[in-house]
This record gives structure tokens, C-alpha cells and sequence, in this order.
């Protein structure tokens, strides 16, 4: 039998499906491509990696029984960047920072900061009044919702220029305004 051992490797790649392991490329197994690293004896506890299976193998990171992206662990089973992955199947939770100016799976917003007040909140969701846009997220006030916020001098609840508040929120020449919604005034 001692004569056998070194081709145990060779034998037991064959009975998988014929891959040695010296060239994996286009290897298909009945659940799609397969990554296979290496072929192991028999007896070993190493398992030949099938991605979405559900069993962390040999060269992957994760598995999460699919092969789906962007839930954190990639179609080739490697954690997405921005995830944590633990656990046979694995469980994929994202790193997320609210204020990191990168918008997370949990995130509406991310502006670099984690300051309410600016559009994008402390929790990173767009405020009451205001549009976010963008990676990391640009917060502008919403003009002619009534609500003076931001960069705006008068809101008086529309978009009309000549009534002393103009479409872009600002105060006209010759007028005053005051409150929210604002009430302008000629001078």
C-alpha cells in the first residue's frame, strides 16, 4: 500500500471531478464555477471550496450560501470592502462609520461629519428640509418649503422671484422679510 500514498492527491482529485489542482481555471462543479485551491486525502479536515455553499473552504474568506454581490460576501466568496464576516454560513454586517464621508448599507447620507444640522444628520439621514446628494454627501436646503435653513436669508414657501424672496431663498433688493414662512416687505 506504501506505494500508493503519492497518488492519493492525484486519485482523490479525480474522483471530485477531475481537478489536480495545478490548473483550476473554468472548473465547474453542478452549482456553478467551483475555487478549488488544492486537492486534500481523504480523511483531511480541509474542505475543497465550492463559493455559496455555505462553508467557509479552502481560499475562501467568507460564505454566505449565495453568490450574490453586495450583501459582504462577494460571488468569488472574499469579503466586500466595508463588511465584517463570521460563521459557516458566514453573517455579513457592514462596517459603517456615519461620518466617514463613504455611505453605508444603513446610511441615506454621509456628508464627513456626524453633525445635525447641516442636511445630513448625526445618524446619517437626511434632515427634515433638506436634499443630499452624492459620495461623501452634499446637503442643500429645499427653497419654498417655508423653512428658513442653511444658506437661505428668507423662505417664503414658494419659487417666485419679484414677491421679495427669490427661487434661490434669497432676500431681494428693496424688500425686508421676516418669519417662517417668511413675509416679505418693500422698503
Amino acid at each position: 500500500m506504501r506505494f500508493l500514498s503519492p497518488l492519493l492527491p492525484i486519485l482523490f482529485a479525480c474522483a471530485c471531478g477531475g481537478a489536480t489542482g495545478a490548473s483550476d481555471a473554468g472548473v465547474t462543479g453542478p452549482d456553478g464555477p467551483a475555487a478549488i485551491d488544492a486537492p486534500q486525502p481523504p480523511g483531511s479536515d480541509a474542505k475543497l471550496a465550492q463559493c455559496g455553499d455555505g462553508f467557509v473552504g479552502l481560499g475562501e474568506a467568507c460564505d454566505d450560501h449565495n453568490t450574490a454581490a453586495g450583501d459582504g460576501c462577494s460571488p468569488t466568496c472574499a469579503v466586500e470592502s466595508g463588511w465584517s464576516c463570521v460563521g459557516q454560513p458566514s453573517v455579513c454586517t457592514p462596517d459603517q462609520v456615519c461620518g466617514d464621508g463613504m455611505i453605508g448599507p444603513t446610511e441615506v447620507c454621509d456628508d464627513g461629519n456626524a453633525i445635525a444640522g447641516d442636511g445630513c444628520s448625526n445618524i446619517c439621514s437626511v434632515e427634515s428640509g433638506w436634499t443630499c446628494a452624492g459620495t461623501p454627501s452634499s446637503c442643500h436646503a429645499v427653497c419654498g418649503d417655508g423653512t428658513i435653513l442653511g444658506a437661505e436669508t428668507c423662505d417664503d414657501g414658494n419659487v417666485t422671484n419679484g414677491d421679495g424672496c427669490s427661487s434661490a431663498c434669497a432676500i431681494e433688493p428693496g424688500y425686508t422679510c421676516a418669519g417662517e414662512p417668511s413675509v416679505c416687505t418693500a422698503t
